[in-house]
């Protein structure tokens, strides 16, 4: 599977000083022997002690002189190397984390127009009252395709409804369909901002946010991730006063142009952020700021009625391998609610799928 580039402005990534000493050593080597030069110099005393000559006399024939060489010029290249790369800021931890990714990353999901088609339907099939997400989601997936795009994607969407009626469950189902991983940031938290965006040098708790950290651990350039509750959106401050916010570091990773160079504060180096699938969730619309709303698709829900509910119920009761009699408790259950009830939600039935699941596992005693 092709990868596609993640750092666009590192052209090239610098050798450590050994590896291209072993090189130099190498064709050094290589050369003399070649040249039929194979019998070794004989060293002096004033070129390096005894153990030195045994090792070189015994690894590479090469003398304390070509070795003093090798590390002058060595030294040289890293560093000139260092200099083009635009990493010579990065401690070698950083440098090392980095490099597992110099040669791209991978985009996974549907890869014909065929698979997104199946995709929407399967969801479609296991929760219908999401109709308004998935329509949009697949038609976006299926023009990608069209054009020649690799996995999944689609524009940024905001799904805003009452609590409980499957927003997460939709999104861990899409990630889980299309072989993705899946965060969720937690805006309620206070310090999303900076889980978004990360932390800067200089700072006691200084990380790179976590969509860098799931993409450079993954390997995969188009994870699904998933804002919590982005209505709660407010700002984080520092001790000394410097303050953050979701908004704030979300805007520029939602706009096309922009996502594709952003800036890590922490690693100071650009990725491209412009394949990830952003799903924001929300009780309320009227609360979240215009600019991002202007970058989102935003879709309204309802409650659910009584009639997916069951649907819900239905299938996962197959899943967890539970009978009809367990699929008749639940649905009991559900109609002996008022409608628009608080306790109709997925969150509720779940809990009681749970208790049956339970009981079913239950060992028999004697």
């Amino acid at each position: 599977m092709s990868k596609v580039p993640f750092m666009p402005n590192i052209r090239t990534f610098p050798l450590s000083g050994s590896e291209i000493e072993s090189r130099f050593t190498e064709f050094l080597t290589g050369l003399r022997k070649r040249r039929a030069d194979t019998k070794p110099a004989e060293p002096t005393a004033a070129d390096a002690d005894d153990d030195e000559l045994f090792y070189m006399r015994d690894a590479f024939d090469l003398s304390a002189r070509d070795h003093s060489k090798i590390r002058r010029r060595s030294k040289r290249l890293v560093a000139n190397q260092e200099a083009r790369s635009g990493l010579a800021h990065l401690k070698a931890e950083d440098r090392k984390r980095l490099k597992t990714v110099a040669e791209g990353v991978l985009l996974n999901g549907p890869s014909t127009v065929h698979a997104v088609d199946e995709m929407a339907s399967r969801l479609m099939h296991e929760m219908p009252w999401m109709q308004p997400v998935i329509k949009p989601i697949w038609q976006d997936a299926r023009q990608h395709i069209a054009r020649g795009g690799l996995g999944l994607w689609h524009r940024p969407v905001i799904v805003a409804g009452p609590p409980g009626i499957g927003k997460s469950h939709f999104a861990r189902r899409i990630a889980t369909l299309s072989r993705l991983p899946k965060l969720t940031i937690d805006v309620g938290g206070g310090s999303a901002g900076f889980a978004v965006a990360g932390v800067q040098r200089g700072w006691g708790s200084a990380a790179p946010g976590r969509p860098v950290e799931t993409m450079l651990s993954e390997g995969i350039g188009n994870p699904v991730v998933v804002v919590d509750e982005i209505c709660k959106a407010g700002n984080c401050y520092s001790g000394t006063g410097a303050s953050t916010s979701i908004v704030t570091s979300l805007l520029g990773l939602l706009e096309p142009v922009s996502a594709q160079f952003w800036e890590c504060p922490y690693f100071n180096v650009s990725f491209d952020m412009s394949h990830i699938c952003w799903i924001m969730t929300a009780n309320v619309i009227s609360s979240i700021p215009a600019p991002l709303r202007s970058r989102c698709r935003v879709i309204e829900l309802n409650g659910l009625a009584d009639e997916d509910l069951l649907k819900f119920v239905e299938h996962q009761a197959a899943q967890r391998n539970l009978g009809q009699e367990d699929v008749d408790v639940v649905a009991r259950l559900i109609s002996a609610y008022p409608p628009g009830h608080p306790a109709l939600n997925l969150r509720v039935v779940a809990r009681h799928l749970d208790d049956l699941e339970a009981v079913a596992c239950a060992p028999v005693r004697h």
